[in-house]
């Protein structure tokens, strides 16, 4: 996580989030990527979990994207969706109790 790369023109680092920008709507990624065009973005979280069970993993974005839990792929898609109102990929996964990334 204290991995950087600075080419000069741009600084590519993990950052965390502000909690204050963080609800259940989701994160608004356009108040902490600048430059918007041309940017790849990693969004990463823990979700911990008291039981085993089934969860739904929803997600949309206005660029590509590729979901993933626990490192398999759950969906991706290269299309462009300018307002990123609705999800783009959802998914059901079978989970254990405990941290999943």
């Amino acid at each position: 996580m204290d991995t950087r790369w600075d080419d000069g023109a741009y600084d590519v680092a993990w950052r965390p989030v502000p909690a204050e920008l963080v609800s259940a709507r989701g994160v608004p990624l356009e108040a902490l990527i600048y430059p918007r065009k041309e940017a790849c973005t990693y969004l990463a979280t823990v979700v911990t979990l008291a039981n085993d069970g089934q969860i739904v993993v929803h997600a949309a974005a206005s660029g590509a994207l590729r979901v993933m839990f626990d490192g398999a792929v759950l969906g991706s898609s290269d299309e462009l969706h300018g307002l990123a109102l609705a999800d783009r990929i959802a998914a059901r996964v079978e989970t254990t109790k405990g941290p999943h990334l």
